[in-house]
């Protein structure tokens, strides 16, 4: 079966439960709701490093790190979204890792219907480990290069945090990942 008939099963079994079903997903980067959730944490921490760091002073080796962590981040990121929905939907079988030859970007789409909290939890884990617990680090160690490797993390899960905002506002039941779109289907009854 594929993803797009698995999704659209469960979309007719959660309709003939007596769910009704909302289209929360959007196309690109996300447009303003990505800048309304990307900037306001990256000009924090930005603003907290030159505050308590008061130097830029860096190392050529740290910048190939830099290159290649955000590098390597990008597959993490994915990787990330499928281990907190695994985590929280107690299975794998949910969960499908992919590789979308159009965009030249892996992603992870999970096919189980979630509570709004287990749901966020798979959309939110990349953006704390990779740019939220790195940054706050940056700012501790003092490291810049630390730092820009969070912000690029950051944007990076940008659409990730758009679809937090659309999520944390609607008022639904359940919620159902799309297969292949930024976003997911709200199920209310």
């Amino acid at each position: 079966m594929s993803p797009q008939e698995r999704f659209e099963n469960t979309c007719e079994s959660l309709q003939a439960q007596g769910y009704t079903a909302r289209d929360r997903t959007f196309s690109g980067a996300g447009g303003a709701a990505m800048l309304a959730t990307v900037l306001p944490v990256s000009a924090l921490f930005v603003a907290l490093y030159a505050i308590l760091a008061r130097s830029v002073a860096s190392v050529w080796l740290g910048w190939v790190m830099l290159a290649a962590g955000i590098v390597c981040s990008v597959p993490v990121h994915e990787l990330l979204h499928a281990l907190g929905w695994a985590a929280v939907n107690r299975s794998l079988r949910c969960v499908r890792l992919g590789f979308d030859r159009r965009t030249c970007t892996p992603y992870c789409a999970c096919s189980a219907p979630m509570q709004r909290g287990k749901y966020l939890v798979g959309a939110l884990f990349p953006w704390l480990l990779l740019g939220i617990v790195p940054a706050a680090l940056s700012v501790a160690l003092k490291n810049i290069c630390l730092l820009l490797f969070a912000l690029v993390n950051v944007v990076f899960a940008g659409a990730d945090t758009a679809v937090v905002l659309h999520a944390t506002t609607c008022r639904a039941n359940l919620l159902l990942d799309h297969y292949e779109r930024a976003g997911f289907y709200a199920f209310s009854k």
